[in-house]
């Protein structure tokens, strides 16, 4: 039986100049308080077709392990910019991704094969947001990332992401993403990681590419 979860995953994704630090969110009223969380490193291995068909309808397919959430994550687009839809199942054998997952997909890849395409370790350092009722309002990570292609390390770059909270709407992130944009970061330019760790071939639809719904059950 599948031990599939869904999810909602309501984001904001930063780019920062050298020397940013978070700013004081609860000095300045936006939340109650800030949490600074035990840094640790992430592996992903992302998989897409050989003409990333994936990546270029903003569907992310990964098995990544180093965190609360080990495990095989497919994010789908909604239809909102900065809202998709997560399915999540757990580790299995390295190398294959679940059925389940790949059928999901098959409107958009019709049937060609998914292989890994690149791997990304990220050193994360999350700060859980607390709201003024003392409840989780978002988290943000400061991301370092290392790209692999074929056993190479070919990039590296920061990412900063606020992700709210479960029950959390975007609107409650508004005054955490305009103190964030005060303090000096920037939307990033990449809908993904991965679209920014896989490069040019990444971005912009393919005319005739198959749908994907925009939720599952």
């Amino acid at each position: 039986m599948s031990k599939r979860t869904t999810s909602e995953e309501i984001e904001r994704k930063f780019e920062v100049p050298d020397g940013w630090s978070i700013p004081p969110l609860d000095a300045d009223g936006v939340v109650a308080s800030l949490r600074h969380d035990r840094a640790f490193t992430l592996t992903a291995v992302y998989y897409d077709t050989a003409d990333l068909r994936l990546a270029r309808n903003q569907i992310t397919l990964r098995r990544r392990t180093g965190g609360h959430d080990d495990g095989w994550h497919l994010k789908l687009p909604t239809g909102h910019e900065h809202t998709r839809t997560e399915m999540h199942l757990p580790l299995h054998t390295p190398g294959e991704p679940p059925d389940e997952l790949v059928r999901t997909v098959i409107g958009c890849t019709h049937g060609a094969p998914l292989t890994a395409v690149a791997t990304l370790v990220n050193h994360r350092r999350p700060t859980a947001l607390l709201a003024h009722d003392g409840a989780p309002l978002a988290e943000i990570t400061d991301d370092h990332v290392t790209v692999e292609r074929d056993g190479r390390v070919v990039e590296t770059f920061r990412e900063v992401e606020v992700e709210a909270a479960p029950g959390r709407t975007l609107a409650d992130l508004a005054p955490v993403v305009a103190a964030l944009l005060a303090s000096g970061a920037r939307p990033s330019s990449f809908a993904s990681k991965a679209v920014r760790a896989l490069g040019p071939a990444a971005a912009g639809r393919v005319e005739g590419d198959g749908e994907v719904p925009p939720s599952v059950g």
